[in-house]
Order: C-alpha cells, then sequence, then structure tokens
C-alpha cells in the first residue's frame, strides 16, 4: 500500500499514522518528503526561538518567555530555585506550586554546572 511506513502495515489495509510511528518528527519529515507542503504537526522557528517554543510545550506553559523564566531556574541549585516565582504564572513561589513536579524530572537530567541560563536565545 502507499504511503504505509511500515510493510507490515501494508497487508492489513490500513495506513500508518503518526501514532504508529516511533518518532512523530520522523513520520512528519517522510511525508513531507514524499508530499510536499508543510509538515503535518507544525513547524518550530529556527534556533533559539524554536528551542524556546519546543521547552514551553515540554513544560507545558504558555509562553516563550515562561519557559527561559523556567531554564533559568533548572540551572539554579533547587533550595534557591524554589524561593524564586513560579515560571507558570500562577503568582506564588516555586517551591509552593505544583509545577515544581514537573521540574524535578529534569533536574535530575541536567548536572549542577549546566549553563541553562547563560544560553543565548536570540538570533
Amino acid at each position: 500500500m502507499s504511503g504505509s511506513l511500515d510493510p507490515d502495515m501494508a497487508d492489513s489495509g490500513t495506513e500508518a499514522g503518526p501514532s504508529d510511528a516511533p518518532i512523530p518528527y520522523l513520520y512528519a519529515i517522510s511525508l513531507n518528503l514524499k508530499n510536499g507542503g508543510k509538515l503535518v504537526f507544525g513547524e518550530l522557528a529556527h534556533y533559539g526561538p524554536g528551542m524556546l517554543q519546543d521547552y514551553a510545550q515540554l513544560f507545558a506553559l504558555a509562553s516563550s518567555e515562561q519557559a527561559r523564566y523556567a531554564l533559568e531556574l533548572l540551572g539554579m541549585k533547587r533550595r534557591i530555585a524554589n524561593k524564586y516565582a513560579c515560571p507558570c504564572g500562577c503568582g506564588v513561589r516555586l517551591g509552593r506550586c505544583r509545577f515544581r513536579h514537573r521540574l524535578l524530572p529534569l533536574r535530575r537530567l541536567a548536572s549542577r554546572g549546566c549553563p541553562l541560563g547563560r544560553i543565548r536565545w536570540e538570533e
């Protein structure tokens, strides 16, 4: 069947979709290369602004500025960062907001010296 990404899917009579693809990005690029046009999941801006859009989606935040602030807090020691206002915009400090549970697993991935707050986001 034409358009199927998985050869085994051709026998089933169904078209492979985004949920079947191991990586949605590769699925979108393969469709773009085959059919042309826009990417099915949208396209982020390039360089820093695109990275901030991606982080905003990852953190489920409303704006890129909130994502930038969350990255700055991730670059700080947890005890210090918890005293700052939460990047979600709720008005309480990070240590009291439920948003801290979203940052905690990412804090475990980054090293203490990670320069997240010193990255140049504008291009």
